[in-house]
C-alpha cells in the first residue's frame, strides 16, 4: 500500500468513528433527554457516559461504523452500515420501554397516580424520519461509491 492509499483509510476510519460517536449521542442521549423533558414526570433515566454499560455500547457504535466506513465500498460495509443504524434504534426502543411506559404521580402524601404513556407515534416518527433516510443515504452513498471503483 501506498501511503496516500493508508491515508485515506485513515480518514475513512476516522469520519466513521465521528458518525459512531454522532449515533450514540442521537439515540443514546439526545432522544431520550428530549422525550424526558417533554413530559411532566421523569419517565427513565437518561444514559451518562460514564456508566459502562452506556460507555460499551459508545465504543461497540465506534466500532461498527468506523469499520463500516473502512469498508465503504465493499457490500459488507452497507452490511455493517444498516446494521449500526438498526442497532441504534433498537437500542432507543428498549431505552423508551417499547414506547408503553407508565409512570407514578404523586399528587398527596401516599396518594400517587399511575398515567400511562403510548409513546410509540414518537417511535414510529423517530424510524420515518432519522433511521430510514440514514440507512438510505448510506446504501446510496455506498453503491455510487462501488460503482465508481468498477
Amino acid at each position: 500500500m501506498e501511503g496516500n492509499e493508508v491515508l485515506i483509510i485513515l480518514k475513512k476510519i476516522v469520519k466513521g468513528i465521528i458518525h459512531g460517536l454522532f449515533m450514540w449521542l442521537i439515540y443514546v442521549l439526545a432522544i431520550p433527554f428530549i422525550v424526558n423533558s417533554l413530559t411532566t414526570a421523569e419517565i427513565f433515566t437518561v444514559p451518562t457516559f460514564f456508566e459502562l454499560r452506556w460507555f460499551l455500547i459508545m465504543l461497540f457504535f465506534i466500532i461498527i461504523f468506523a469499520v463500516a466506513s473502512a469498508l465503504k465500498h465493499r457490500p459488507y460495509g452497507i452490511l455493517l452500515n444498516v446494521f449500526g443504524n438498526l442497532l441504534a434504534f433498537l437500542i432507543l426502543v428498549k431505552l423508551l420501554e417499547g414506547g408503553l411506559v407508565t409512570i407514578s404521580v404523586p399528587i398527596e402524601e401516599g396518594l400517587e397516580v399511575y398515567v400511562f404513556m403510548d409513546l410509540r407515534i414518537v417511535l414510529y416518527t423517530i424510524f420515518i424520519v432519522i433511521t430510514v433516510p440514514s440507512i438510505m443515504i448510506s446504501v446510496y452513498e455506498s453503491l455510487k461509491e462501488i460503482d465508481e471503483h468498477i
